[in-house]
């Protein structure tokens, strides 16, 4: 049993990381953030 539900598993990440994850790729998606998106640019101490 925990052997097919860990095979399911994989099989479901690999279809969205394959499937949903190639599609938007193809939309031009690349998950890079713009610098706006990324946070705190530099750390200050002090």
């Amino acid at each position: 049993m925990k052997v097919t539900l860990g095979a399911l598993a994989l099989a479901v990440f690999l279809f969205y990381m394959l499937v949903v994850g190639g599609r938007a790729f193809r939309d031009g998606e690349t998950g890079d953030l713009v610098e706006s998106q990324t946070g705190t640019p530099r750390l200050v101490a002090g």
